[in-house]
């Protein structure tokens, strides 16, 4: 082959012409099998599953899992038969066995813009929207009762405009394909530096009030899929305008300073001013460091970062309960969903959040942050750490919400998740998961007359899973 001017190239025809290479399916089939206990029953996990990567055909990969937990020993409360039905109650539940349905592409628009397009449904475990001022460290499968499987989808075309860069943003996230829990959008336009946003985040059914037992004033009642019972009204709304401008050199830093007006439709307004700042190392700047720092201002019935990692359970009930000690006598009156008891309990003040974020290119994440805010729970502590390697992967959150400060964990208002997954051979894994979630649970109260309440819930598994790889 030789090169010749004005940069044609003469290709040697006499060179045999090599067949296409023939395009494969990789994935695997696996099967696991764990013991452990699961709130209050000691019980036995079947997990069958597959994953398929089609990226060698499409920017597509999907992962199945079907988890048959079976009680060993049936503890209070009673449930009928071995299988946990309150597993497999409501549609969420069995569309939770999507577990991974991942696309990401590019594609070229016109001479000089590109378009970034990726979907991704599944388990959600730290999602944040824009700045985080609405939606921070969310999380869908804390509920020990109830699996979920969410989307993210996320479209942006990037090039220039007028010799400066310029970028447009959509952000698309559920909660639950089931269309619970939380539904949200966001759209921001990027030019030289400086960003306009808006953000839109709702919950359709969200309660704000309970029913209380009518021949027990102190309990709460379920109603389906052992969810406790709502009256009146249900919902809630929130929105925000975002401002932004950020410099970079386009390959190492970033930084710049934010703006974020909110509003909670029936609850207050808050104003989030922020800076935020990441930077490149190493040689192939694999490494990146950042660091985010937050002043707010908010009026009264305001919750900064309503939809956080705890909103899962403390829509039903905030704050969290857990012993029977810790239960008040005035449950109807304490025990109140997230709208109503912010709107009585959340005073105006001012607060703030420091964060710090690390990630690997080759697939390791930290993040840990503190967040403070006048009010009974007004303080929340998260840390994240996230690693998904060949040969190992590992999970773990702790995140603690209260009145005092974010550092001292209690049974009534903490989470904490361990899962880990390491390959011993090449068909076999050894899983292990361990955490301190919430679910609904009766009252521990010996006069709750069979009342019920969200309060913390654990699990310890630990087993093996067969993998046939192709």
């Amino acid at each position: 082959m030789a090169r010749v001017g004005g940069g044609e190239v003469i290709v040697d025809a006499s060179a045999p012409l090599r067949p296409p290479s023939r395009r494969r399916v990789h994935g695997h089939a696996r099967l696991g099998l764990a013991f452990g206990v699961i709130a209050e029953d000691p019980a036995v996990v079947v997990e069958p599953g597959a994953v398929l990567d089609l990226r060698s055909v499409a920017p597509v990969r999907l992962g199945l899992a079907v988890p048959l937990r079976l009680r060993l020993y049936d503890r209070t409360p009673d449930d009928r038969g071995a299988l946990r039905l309150r597993d497999w109650d409501e549609v969420g539940d069995y569309l939770a066995v999507l577990r991974l349905l991942e696309y990401r592409d590019d594609h070229a628009v016109g001479r000089r813009a590109h378009a970034h397009v990726e979907v991704v449904l599944g388990v959600q475990r730290d999602l944040t929207l824009g700045h985080g001022s609405l939606v921070r460290g969310w999380a869908n499968g804390l509920d020990i009762d109830r699996r979920r499987s969410g989307l993210e989808a996320v479209a942006e075309i990037r090039g220039s405009l007028l010799e400066q860069p310029a970028a447009v943003r959509v952000q698309t996230l559920a909660g639950d394909l089931a269309g619970s829990q939380i539904l949200g959008a966001r759209v921001q336009g990027r030019w030289a530096g400086a960003g306009l946003g808006a953000s839109v985040v709702g919950d359709p059914t969200a309660p704000r009030r309970l029913v209380v037992d009518a021949s027990e004033p102190a309990a709460l009642e379920l109603g389906r899929g052992g969810r406790l019972r709502t009256a009146g009204p249900r919902g809630v709304v929130a929105g925000a305008l975002e401002l932004e401008y950020r410099a970079t050199d386009r390959w190492r830093w970033s930084a710049g300073p934010y703006l974020d007006l909110d509003l909670v439709g029936g609850l207050g307004r808050g104003l989030h001013l922020g800076a935020d700042a990441d930077g490149r190392l190493g040689r192939r700047r694999g490494v990146e460091l950042g660091a985010t720092a937050e002043l707010t201002v908010g009026s009264s019935g305001y919750d900064p970062a309503y939809f956080d990692v705890f909103y899962g359970a403390t829509r039903w009930q905030a704050p969290l309960l857990g012993t029977a000690s810790s239960v008040p006598s005035d449950l109807a009156e304490s025990a109140l969903p997230k709208y109503a008891w912010v709107r009585g309990n959340i005073p105006a003040g001012v607060g703030g959040m420091g964060a710090l974020r690390f990630s690997h290119d080759r697939g390791a994440q930290a993040r840990i942050e503190y967040r403070a805010r006048p009010g009974a729970l007004g303080h929340t502590f998260a840390l994240v750490v996230g690693a998904d390697l060949r040969r190992v992967g590992v999970f773990a959150r702790f995140a603690h919400r209260g009145g005092r400060h974010g550092f001292e964990p209690r049974a009534s208002g903490t989470l904490a998740q361990l899962e880990l997954r390491v390959p011993v051979l090449r068909w076999l894994d050894v899983d292990a998961m361990a955490g301190w979630t919430f679910g609904t649970r009766v009252d521990p109260r010996p006069d709750a007359g069979g009342g019920s309440l969200v309060r913390g819930a654990g699990v310890v598994l630990a087993g093996v899973a067969g993998r046939v790889p192709w």
